[in-house]
Formats: C-alpha cells, structure tokens, sequence
C-alpha cells in the first residue's frame, strides 16, 4: 500500500513537473517570436530612413541645377532702375530690361536688340534718344562697349575686341585667333562655330554682332 502511494505520488509530481515545464516552454517560444518580429522590422525602418535620404540628396541636386540655371546681367543707361538683374538661362534682352523697370521716356529702343539672348555676366546699357549717331552706347561683357553702328571682324580683330562679344572670355577669344591662323581666316561667321567652346548658343548670341569682312 504504502509503495503503491509513493508511486502514485510519484506520477503526480512527473506530470505537474512536465506541465510546468510545457507552459514555460510556450512562454520563451513567444518571447521569441516577438523578437524576431521586431528585429525583420527594424530593416524596414533604416530602409525608410534610406529613402529619406536619397529624397534629400536627390532634392539638393535638383536645386543645384535649378541655380545653375540663373544668370545675372548688368543693366544700365536709360532704364527706370539700372543695376543687377537676375534672370533664366536662355533669356531676352527685353525680359531684362522689364527687371530693371523698363526703358525710360529718353531711351531709345532701337540702340539695342530687344528679342536678342543675353549671357552671364553681360553688361547692357539702353541709349539716349538724343545720343549721336556712332556714340558707344550698347551691348557688352562687364569690360569694353560694342559700338551699336559697328560690327566684330572676326578676320581682323584683336583679342580685346573678341573679349567685347557676349559669351566670349579670353580663353575662347584667343581659341578664335588660333582657328584664325591655322585656317587663313574664317570665310563665312558660321564658321566660327567650329572653334572649340563655340556652340549654337553663343553664336545665336553673337551672330548680329561679327563679320568676316
């Protein structure tokens, strides 16, 4: 009998024990789970933290092609506010002169080309209606004035009255002195264009304004 209680016990305390250790067993396998949970998420979370910035780089550059697309033009002689004005890549003389407050009642329109394409860094000064004819009045790059009456011999200029066409720095114009040499001059002004750094931009920019004669 008192075998038969011991083993009886026995069998008790092997089962409670085994159920015990059951239930700890299902409480660390979801302590687990949880954790692996949490830690699959966290890729989730610096991938966000990723596109965040990438947005941003993406967002910087854009804005640094944005302001390179900007240039700045010298206006002054007969406008209502002669100064600095900012303006798009690309722009008209006339969108200029409207950022300087327009043509005052002594200017005179026909000194300058409205519809012409201005350049970075170019200095424009709107004449007088009263000025003489052949007076230096109009269009030039910060340094010397283009006489509105007179145009740019590419055949014989120097490199200072090169240097005076918009666009055109003292790299590029002693660029056109070499082709000039090495080719026994230019025979059309479209030829210009097949001088290094002389694209169809800048020869929009100076076609009106050169000769080959």
């Amino acid at each position: 009998m008192i075998k038969g209680k011991i083993d009886k016990q026995s069998l008790w305390i092997i089962g409670i024990s085994i159920l015990i250790l059951s239930a700890l067993g299902l409480f660390y396998l979801d302590k687990s789970k949880e954790g692996i949970s949490l830690e699959t998420a966290l890729p989730t979370d610096q991938n966000e933290e990723f596109q965040l910035e990438e947005t941003d780089v993406s967002d910087e550059a854009k804005k640094s092609a944005e302001e390179k697309e900007d240039i700045y033009v010298h206006i002054s002689g007969e406008v209502k506010n002669p100064g600095v004005v900012k303006l798009k890549n690309g722009a008209r003389l006339y969108e200029a002169v409207e950022k300087a407050g327009g043509i005052t009642e002594e200017g005179n329109y026909d000194s300058v080309n409205l519809a012409s394409v201005v350049a970075d860094q170019q200095k424009v000064k709107i004449g007088n209606i009263n000025d003489k004819k052949g007076d230096e009045n109009f269009l030039d790059d910060g340094n010397v004035t283009i006489q509105s009456n007179n145009m740019i011999n590419i055949n014989s200029a120097n490199k200072s009255e090169l240097e005076t066409l918009p666009g055109i720095g003292a790299a590029i114009a002693q660029k056109i002195l070499e082709y000039r040499e090495e080719n026994n001059g230019f025979k059309t002004i479209d030829e210009i264009k097949n001088v290094n750094r002389i694209g169809d931009k800048t020869f929009e920019m100076i076609k009106n304004l050169i000769s080959v004669n």
